[in-house]
């Protein structure tokens, strides 16, 4: 047995011997789409916010509110 053939059967075994470079890569790649994700949610959220979800009003004060409108 030579080595490029021992070489072809180890990498038959084990495809990513040669280290844990594309592994690494993935995860690394999948982190920084995962903070990108979050971050641009984030801003989203920021700049979308209309004060329709306004958590310090009561259901009794939005009433009060639309009565004074109409």
């Amino acid at each position: 047995m030579n080595m490029s053939s021992s070489s072809a059967l180890m990498q038959q075994i084990y495809p990513f011997h040669d280290g844990w470079n594309v592994a690494c890569f993935i995860i690394i790649l999948l982190f920084i789409l995962t903070i990108l994700s979050l971050a641009t949610l984030a801003f989203l959220y920021e700049l979308l916010d209309c004060g329709c979800f306004n958590k310090t009003k009561t259901v009794r004060d939005l009433r009060r509110q639309h009565d004074e409108v109409v």
